[in-house]
């Protein structure tokens, strides 16, 4: 680490094909205005806990990834099984308005 600085860089490729006569070009911009918000808050995120993940090795990065792993399928099959609170929860009314709002 005293003579290199290892840099991540991460390229995102999205494509859009709506087909569709008269409608196609407001919905692929609807969707990939829906995909920059996404990517936006993923790298929002990576940035504010920079702290927890500075100066770690790539060995305590990889426990750390294991670790978050488990506990997100361990969230999925908890929301999965049937009578949880989280079977068929769909997002609010409020999120949903978000979204379209953010096409106009």
């Amino acid at each position: 680490m005293d003579s290199c600085r290892p840099v991540m860089t991460i390229y995102k490729l999205v494509i859009m094909d709506a087909p569709i006569w008269g409608l196609g070009e407001r919905l692929e911009d609807c969707l990939i205005a829906g995909e920059r918000a996404l990517f936006l808050a993923c790298h929002r995120m990576c940035f504010a806990w920079i702290d927890e993940w500075y100066g770690m090795t790539m060995e305590q990065i990889r426990e750390m990834e294991r670790h978050t792993d488990l506990l997100l399928k361990k969230t999925l099959k908890k929301a999965a099984k049937p009578g949880s609170k989280h079977e068929g929860k769909r997002k609010s009314l409020k999120d949903e308005i978000a979204v379209v709002g953010s096409c106009t």
